[in-house]
């Protein structure tokens, strides 16, 4: 019996991570059971949402910019034919649209972790705009009137 009790479960792995990321913002620690000083919940409330926002906006532009470095890895490796040149787990670009790919998709999942998901998730928007930008501007793509459509 020396177990968990029944129904309960460990804290997921990132909850850690976000109070150790909002501690160091608020210059406090989690594991004190100290006071936490003259700032009131509400405010600290205040602020987690706003950095949550902050993070979910940059996270979703990461993960724009890695779609678009990806396609750039696969244009750049296409032969005349249309196939592959070499195979896409060689190339160092595509690996690192794949990094900035993940590394967006933690900022997100941190992000959950301070503002509710039903803030975060419409935030996750920003990144389909990002993207058209992205694509028109670097990858030389039209803009078409549809599109414009898409994203209103």
């Amino acid at each position: 019996r020396g177990g968990p009790r029944r129904g309960a479960s460990p804290p997921p792995v990132f909850s850690l991570a976000v109070l150790m990321v909002r501690d160091a913002i608020n210059g406090s620690c989690a594991l004190d059971n100290s006071t936490r000083g003259e700032e009131s919940e509400a405010e600290e409330g205040t602020n987690t949402f706003v950095i949550g926002v902050i993070l979910s906006v940059v996270a979703d532009v990461i993960i724009a910019i890695s779609l678009n470095v990806q396609k750039t890895a696969h244009m750049r490796n296409e032969g005349a034919d249309g196939k592959p040149v070499k195979s896409m787990l060689k190339l160092p670009l595509w690996w690192l649209g794949l990094l900035l790919n993940v590394g967006g998709e933690l900022g997100n999942m941190l992000a959950y972790g301070f503002a509710p998901a039903s803030v975060v998730a419409p935030v996750g928007s920003v990144g389909v705009v990002a993207n058209e930008v992205i694509a028109v501007v670097f990858l030389k793509e039209p803009f078409r009137w549809r599109d414009a459509a898409g994203l209103v």
